[in-house]
């Protein structure tokens, strides 16, 4: 299967939340040198495990629901709302930058371990 990350519009096939391109810039923002030394594959074959263990793990615990039945993510995602009482998803914030950021440092942990047991709720 190709890496494909979500782009806001509840992609049938997406199985990252963020792209590398995304990943890339919030890594050279933090001077993280492990992610910038690991390949196109591996930093896509990362992301597609982060966003499996965001999947697993929280999941269930999004607020909102989901923009359509054959969206392949649980993001995009209507009527969430965060603690504060603001939007999760916008217009242009489809995918919440919390979670974008979230997916992006699971995904430096996946480069070099697993990232949790196969029953996690």
């Amino acid at each position: 299967m190709a890496f494909v990350a979500e782009d806001g519009t509840g992609l049938s096939n997406a199985n990252s939340y963020a792209s590398v391109a995304f990943a890339d810039d919030y890594f050279t923002d933090r001077g993280n040198t492990v992610w910038s030394a690991a390949t196109t594959g591996q930093k896509q074959a990362a992301l597609v495990r982060a966003t499996d263990w965001v999947e697993k793990r929280f999941g269930r615990r999004f607020r909102g629901y989901k923009r359509s039945k054959t969206q392949s993510l649980e993001w995009p995602r209507l009527d969430a709302f965060d603690n504060d009482d603001f939007l999760l998803a916008g217009a242009e914030d489809n995918v919440p930058r919390q979670l974008l950021k979230a997916v992006c440092e699971y995904a430096v942990r996946a480069l070099s371990a697993t990232l949790g047991p196969d029953n996690a709720n």
